[in-house]
């Protein structure tokens, strides 16, 4: 069993994705408006010590934006974990398989993202802030012909199941909850954390009071099940 204070990791960045030109909303509390709490989250993740690299999802080229993240992927170190954080909307289209929009009009089918992340010769950690997160797991992949990507784990934490909503700039939701849990760290950790998806999923579960997703996308590469996909400190 891996050091449970020591990362496998030579590198970790966070690539933070959210709509160009979304329906930015304002609101009242700790944070004004989505775009600020997107901020809050990401500022986390810089001060826990990682990489952070923000990408705005264009309305008009959206079509295109998975194969430029699976480029992005690919420039990646190989030693190293890319955590995708996404904050934006998301429905179920008729087939009950995941939908990212805008709100504007603009949309991806999460088998798009999907693919890019199941394709990178890199561990993945997909995080995945909106509505009917849970259905990313109904997606049928069709990942490009590469042997290399079954080297590799790739894991999702989803803030809700496939058929609850979520929303921004609640002390309770998902956001907060994993600011919250990056910025105390001791403070929030089950006992025995070792940085597996599963138990930062209870860690940000014991703050939002109901729980919160990790699965795997794909089976685990043998002799990689032991291994933490996120530093544990």
């Amino acid at each position: 069993m891996p050091n449970a204070h020591r990362s496998p990791y030579r590198f970790v960045n966070v690539i933070g994705m959210m709509w160009e030109g979304h329906n930015n909303r304002a609101g009242r509390g700790a944070v004004k408006n989505d775009e600020e709490e997107f901020d809050m989250v990401m500022n986390a993740f810089r001060n826990y010590g990682f990489g952070i690299h923000k990408e705005h999802i264009p309305q008009r080229a959206s079509d295109r934006f998975a194969r430029y993240l699976q480029d992005r992927l690919d420039h990646f170190d190989s030693r190293g974990l890319v955590i995708l954080y996404y904050q934006g909307h998301g429905s179920l289209d008729r087939h009950n398989e995941l939908v990212l929009h805008s709100g504007n009009g603009s949309h991806i089918r999460f088998q798009e993202i999907g693919n890019a992340i199941l394709s990178a010769r890199v561990d993945v950690l997909m995080m995945l802030n909106c509505c009917h997160a849970g259905a990313a797991l109904h997606t049928p992949w069709q990942p490009r012909n590469n042997i290399n990507y079954e080297n590799h784990v790739k894991d999702i934490i989803m803030a809700v199941p496939a058929n609850q909503t979520t929303a921004w700039g609640r002390a309770e939701g998902f956001a907060a909850a994993l600011e919250q849990a990056l910025r105390e760290k001791h403070n929030t950790w089950p006992d025995g954390f070792r940085g597996t998806p599963e138990h930062w999923a209870k860690a940000i579960s014991r703050i939002m009071r109901r729980n919160v997703g990790a699965r795997h996308l794909v089976a685990y590469p043998r002799g990689r099940s032991d291994q933490p996909i996120v530093v544990a400190r």
